[in-house]
């Protein structure tokens, strides 16, 4: 194993050790060919459970994991006349294009750094889908939630 691979390998382990403190029942699997973490958000007040998953890519820390919203695989639109996977790149409901898939890709950063996390990951995720449950509700964008939400917070 080189010294990048050994590297990884301590991060990935630290990361398994963390993440759970912050989000019990969240689970990291091994594949052949990389680590992906997945946790469910229960209901609390949603319409839907969500599982959200964070593929962990071959040089992370140093490139940003995918986060994706693994279930409801279709995320309907507020008036009920599409899904928002059929949005392709948006900043409007601040999402990549689909994965092969179909899968909502989350878009939560323009400035990832090797010192985030997992767990800083997959809070962006609950707050990408209470952005999303709001939308369904009052047709409020996850941009303009999230702008809303930050001047409410201060920043």
């Amino acid at each position: 194993m080189d010294m990048g691979n050994r590297r990884q390998s301590r991060r990935i382990g630290f990361e398994k050790e963390l993440v759970p403190g912050y989000f019990p029942g969240a689970q990291f699997n091994d594949i052949p060919h990389g680590t992906h973490l997945d946790f469910w958000t229960g209901r609390n007040g949603r319409r839907h459970d969500y599982q959200l998953r964070v593929e962990l890519p071959p040089d992370y820390p140093h490139k940003e994991p995918g986060l994706f919203v693994q279930s409801p695989r279709d995320l309907p639109t507020h008036d009920g006349t599409g899904v928002l996977n059929g949005q392709g790149a948006s900043h409007d409901w601040h999402i990549h294009n689909n994965d092969e898939d179909g899968r909502v890709k989350v878009c939560y950063t323009s400035d990832w750094d090797a010192s985030m996390n997992c767990v800083v990951v997959l809070l962006c995720g609950i707050i990408w889908i209470d952005a999303y449950e709001n939308y369904l509700t009052t047709g409020e964008t996850i941009a303009q939630y999230i702008e809303r939400l930050k001047d409410e917070l201060g920043d």
